[in-house]
């Protein structure tokens, strides 16, 4: 299962992954198009057990673990767990689906080639404007969704929002 956005493309070997592998994510790097053309990487390899809890400790904050796109998903694990987007956040709720995942997953792959086309197009900001109390309520179920993975909440908190 993967998702691509509609204003995003992908490459020829996109599909061109180790379906042989018992990962239950496989991670694409990708290259962004648009404001500033460069390739996002992450470290090629198989990760679990604690080298999987590091990984996401190490790289949650980064776009690659935040957004659904330019991944494999294990089917089974995201119908048998009901895991889905949350329909009452504008912004964000990429990030919640993510976190659902990550608590049922047990091995990542990361792929080394970047077929993932990333474009950036329009005012992000403008499109996704939240009130303060959907960021109140939405920082409530990313720190609740960080703490059931057991990753430092506070440190991604402190990374990533100024209130």
């Amino acid at each position: 299962m993967t998702f691509i956005d509609s204003d995003d493309y992908i490459e020829t070997g996109f599909f061109d992954i180790d379906y042989s592998s018992s990962a239950d994510l496989v991670l694409q790097q990708k290259s962004v198009i648009g404001q500033n053309n460069m390739t996002e990487s992450y470290p090629r390899g198989i990760y679990q057990g604690e080298e999987l809890k590091e990984l996401l400790t190490s790289y949650l904050t980064g776009e690659l673990f935040r957004v659904p796109w330019g991944k494999f998903f294990r089917a089974s694990i995201v119908k048998g767990n009901n895991i889905q987007f949350a329909l009452n956040y504008r912004l964000g709720e990429d990030a919640l689906f993510m976190l659902d995942y990550f608590y049922y997953c047990h091995q990542i792959l990361i792929a080394g080639d970047a077929n993932y086309m990333y474009r950036v197009v329009g005012d992000f900001i403008s499109r996704y404007k939240m009130s303060f109390e959907e960021c109140v309520n939405y920082i409530g179920e990313l720190l609740a969704k960080y703490d059931r993975l057991g990753i430092d909440s506070k440190r991604y908190l402190a990374l990533n929002y100024t209130l």
